[in-house]
């Protein structure tokens, strides 16, 4: 059973939903996203730099009934995130994308927001981003920390375990910090609303 943390989240502007999956989820999840989808190499643009992002990717769609599931349970989770803390005004899930990174080339992503003036349309925006952790950062790869940068520019260290799914609001600015050994693996994904007013 996963438990919302931290417990008194005044404050807070981003929330974690702790142990929400087990490790024999997690490997099933994998292995349902690596069967499903082709990879290719994770950028936002052809011409996007290298010094900005380094990373493999898989785009997933709930196109057939394990993966239906998946998206099921993890709009569950939104909900119940968005529910206690955000309460933004919220409409669908994108399609998700599973990241690898590999410390070997030196795979990060650099500070960026999810939600732009070129990812709104149809008078929706990015609100609510999520990520969910796969492996484990103690045993299976170094570096790979995800950080947040503060309004006063104070960078925070978030607070995320394997299995772990982490929830903040799609403008604040995020990054992926470079996984020096090992890979580092997540799923991603964006939830989008009216935009903001």
């Amino acid at each position: 059973m996963y438990k919302l943390h931290p417990d008194n989240f005044e404050g807070y502007w981003y929330f974690t939903i702790k142990n929400c999956f087990s490790d024999q989820q997690l490997k099933n999840i994998e292995a349902l996203i690596k069967q499903s989808s082709p990879e290719e190499k994770g950028t936002m643009s052809k011409g996007e730099d290298k010094l900005i992002r380094t990373s493999t990717i898989r785009w997933v769609h709930p196109n057939n009934q394990e993966l239906s599931e998946l998206y099921q349970s993890l709009i569950e989770l939104v909900h119940a995130a968005n529910n206690t803390h955000f309460k933004f005004s919220l409409t669908y899930l994108e399609p998700l994308q599973y990241t690898e990174y590999y410390g070997h080339e030196g795979g990060h992503y650099d500070f960026h927001v999810d939600d732009t003036i070129m990812l709104t349309h149809n008078n929706e925006s990015r609100k609510l981003s999520f990520s969910l952790l796969l492996n484990d950062p103690e045993t299976d790869y170094e570096g790979g920390d995800f950080l947040f940068r503060r309004g006063g520019g104070e960078i925070e260290k978030a607070d995320i375990s394997k299995g772990d799914i982490m929830f903040f609001a799609s403008p604040v600015p995020h990054k992926v910090d470079v996984v020096t050994r090992g890979t580092r693996k997540s799923l991603v994904g964006w939830v989008r609303g009216p935009c903001w007013k």
